[in-house]
């Protein structure tokens, strides 16, 4: 007895294992939940009788083409395979792990396939996956008629003009060339019958045309025709609306927004004009446009993406293909279009571009020349009114500024007394994926204007010294002749957030502040200084919030000597400022901070035996070095061999003798390593040089003025560098000549 009672329990428990097998099993398999909807395109929940149509409403479908019922069938491994059906489209299916195929189908209630779609899914033991399954409506054909309803009947002769234009079905891919069925018809026929259509979207459009062609009313209608289903519905007109309203915008007709492109400009033969534009096109989501470039009628190529530049720069810039061929006809019209994929709107931009004669010699090229043109045109800071507006004439060009942030800024151009700015992109970077080969925007892209302005200090007046701060935060405008100092703030996109200005009268300070001849800003624009020759006298401001301030002044001399007039002034890489004055064959170090303080005074005593009436001075890109321009016929570099020491001359260049009798000086790093190049002016021609960096001349060019120098090579008002470029204002020539490195 015993010992059956010892078999019972282990015969229970075996038996409870074998009556749980099929729920461990069970365990083991998926579940698919799948969700099957129809889209048409409409957010249509129900048919609608084409009686009951507004004369708004899209033209639908007849009869009951709403789902009555949804199939859903899958295979999946080893042969498994199920079919299930539902009136909402919503299935939980239990299924072994694996791969399964999905296909759905949903029937209308005329006991018609409507739509078909399907997916993959990836099912584990145990656990659930979901799919979401869209079914676009069916390929094949259909029927449509319109009735149109007039409120007046029209004479004799009226026809109905206009056009069925097939936008798309929901689904496919839009075709390149979709179909178009023109439509001209009595207007007493008051029905349109489409017998044969392929299923879709379609947009009827309709003008009701006098005998003698006048468009006394339209209408336009979207319509939704579905393989084996006939569309009806009616579209109204009205006498005295040239054009109707519709009820349900697709496809909106407007035109995108234009773009603003750069500024009109004169392009060397041979150069590639490289103009840019800022696209301003709003698009629906999930719309995307392409833009391409023309030039005279023939497609150049795609817009070409600035990924990144400068801080002023605008988003969404593009620029003309660099690898197209160069100008050749003296005058290019150059179109600019975009067009959305989706909405087919449509938008274009143009411009002309004329040719000018090219600069002989290599590697530095001009690459363009402005003028007066380019205070034309719209602008990207729209405020100012009529001062904004250039005057369409030729005028002198006073003096130039730029900096690193692509600023650049242009005295008088088109009229006196007035400043512009412009923002360039030299150096932005492209999308190489549209411009092969090509990685960075060059010299010869066009500027985008930003504004056109009055410098007023007390009265409107007229710069020939501009600064610009490293930021692009602020201009700051004087004059030789003049005792006045102005200063510009602009805000993120480079528009006058304010201005603000100081004279000898405005404190009793600033009584002997006249005559400026240099302006530049500290690092950072918290400080402007201006260096005066009616005072001898450096002077410090600060900026502030955009508002100038006096802060100090100290005067140039050594001792108890004469104080020594100044000739030029530049702020050095190690914040130190250098005033060269040239009658006494010296440069003068100081330093601010509390107040302004000469650290000491360069001459030609020791190892500083080049310094002989220094005048121009320029700033070297490498290193905490500084250039003079002595004596008009060489070049003295100066460098500290530490950061304690003082500045000593560590290298000489003599001028090319065509160019001795230069005044002006401009120095920059245009992309090499081991050299940067110096651009002197205003001895009868231009001289580029490459500097190595032991201080030697290694390469050297000329550029002669051509003819009558009609862009004032010869003695230029101003140069400048920005951002590997160097701009030639040519005083009474009205131009700014833009130089590029082609090598």
């Amino acid at each position: 007895m015993g010992r059956h009672r010892n078999l019972f329990f282990p015969c229970l428990l075996f038996t409870a294992l074998l009556l749980a097998c099929p729920g461990i099993q069970r365990e083991r398999m998926g579940r698919i939940k799948a969700t099957v909807s129809f889209e048409t395109g409409l957010k249509q929940p129900r048919a609608i009788d084409p009686a009951t149509l507004s004369t708004a409403s899209p033209i639908l479908p007849s009869g009951g083409w709403t789902p009555l019922s949804y199939t859903l069938s899958g295979s999946g491994p080893g042969g498994a395979a199920f079919v299930e059906e539902t009136q909402d489209g919503v299935f939980s299916i239990e299924c072994v792990p694996g791969e399964w195929f999905l296909d759905a189908c949903v029937i209308s209630q005329d006991n018609i396939e409507l739509a078909r779609g399907g997916c993959s899914c990836i099912l584990q033991p145990g656990k659930a996956s979901r799919a979401d399954i869209v079914l676009y409506p069916l390929e094949g054909t259909g029927e449509l008629s319109v009735y149109v309803i007039k409120n007046l009947e029209m004479s004799a002769g009226a026809r109905l003009v206009g056009q069925l234009r097939f936008i798309g079905l929901p689904g496919q891919q839009a075709a390149p060339h979709p179909p178009v069925i023109p439509i001209d018809q009595p207007a007493s026929n008051n029905e349109l019958l489409f017998p044969e259509l392929g299923a879709g979207y379609y947009l009827l459009s309709l003008e009701l045309k006098t005998e003698d062609g006048f468009v006394s009313g339209g209408c336009a209608v979207a319509a939704l025709v579905l393989a084996g289903y006939g569309s009806s519905g009616a579209c109204s007109i009205t006498m005295g609306l040239p054009v109707a309203s519709i009820g349900m915008e697709l496809y909106p007709k407007e035109p995108l927004a234009q773009a603003l492109l750069s500024v009109e400009h004169s392009v060397p033969k041979g150069i590639n004009a490289l103009p840019m534009a800022v696209s301003r096109a709003d698009t629906s989501p999930g719309d995307t446009v392409a833009r391409t470039w023309y030039r005279n009628g023939r497609e150049a190529g795609a817009a070409v993406p600035i990924l990144e530049g400068p801080t002023l720069l605008p988003p969404n810039c593009f620029i003309y293909p660099p690898s197209s061929s160069g100008q050749e006809a003296s005058i290019s019209r150059i179109d600019f279009t975009e067009e959305a994929n989706v909405s087919h709107r449509f938008g274009t931009s143009s411009q002309l571009l004329n040719s000018c004669s090219p600069t002989d010699g290599l590697p530095w090229k001009a690459m363009a020349v402005y003028d007066y043109r380019a205070a034309m045109g719209p602008s990207l800071c729209s405020k100012g009114g009529a001062e904004n507006q250039g005057s369409g004439r030729l005028f002198r060009t006073r003096c130039a500024a730029a900096s690193e942030s692509g600023l650049i800024a242009v005295a008088d151009f088109d009229a006196d007394k007035y400043l512009h700015a412009f923002v360039a992109a030299y150096g932005s970077t492209l999308d190489a994926s549209y411009s092969p080969g090509i990685q960075t925007v060059p010299a010869s892209a066009s500027w985008l204007r930003l504004w056109r302005s009055r410098i007023r200090a007390d009265d409107p007046k007229s710069a020939d010294h501009l600064a610009i701060s490293k930021d692009g935060r602020f201009i700051a405008a004087a004059a030789s002749q003049g005792g006045w100092i102005w200063l510009g703030r602009l805000g993120p996109d480079g528009g006058i957030v304010s201005t603000s200005y100081l004279s000898s009268s405005s404190t009793g300070d600033l009584g002997d502040f006249k005559y400026v001849r240099a302006l530049c800003f500290s690092p950072c624009g918290d400080r402007l200084y201006a260096a005066c020759s009616s005072s001898n006298k450096v002077y410090a401001f600060a900026t502030l919030a955009g508002s100038l301030e006096y802060l100090h002044s100290k005067e140039l001399k050594i001792n108890e000597a004469s104080s020594l007039p100044p000739a030029d002034m530049i702020l050095t890489a190690s914040g130190l400022l250098a005033i060269s004055a040239t009658a006494a064959s010296r440069i003068f170090i100081l330093q601010d901070g509390a107040d302004l303080e000469i650290l000491y005074c360069l001459d030609n005593a020791g190892g500083n035996a080049g310094l002989y009436k220094p005048d121009a001075l320029a700033v070297s890109s490498r290193g905490d070095s500084f250039y003079a321009l002595c004596n008009k016929k060489t070049i003295v570099r100066f460098s500290k061999a530490y950061p304690a020491s003082p500045y000593i001359q560590d290298g000489e260049i003599a001028l090319s003798q065509g160019c001795e009798g230069a005044r002006r000086m401009a120095a920059g790093g245009t992309g090499g390593v081991l050299s940067e190049t110096l651009l002197v002016a205003g001895g009868g021609c231009l001289e580029f040089m490459d500097i190595a960096v032991d201080g030697s001349k290694t390469v050297s060019q000329l550029v002669y003025p051509g003819g009558t120098d009609p862009l004032g090579f010869a003695d230029p008002a101003s140069i400048s560098y920005c951002r590997g470029a160097f701009l030639i204002a040519g005083g009474d020539t009205g131009t700014i000549t833009v130089f590029g490195n082609t090598m």
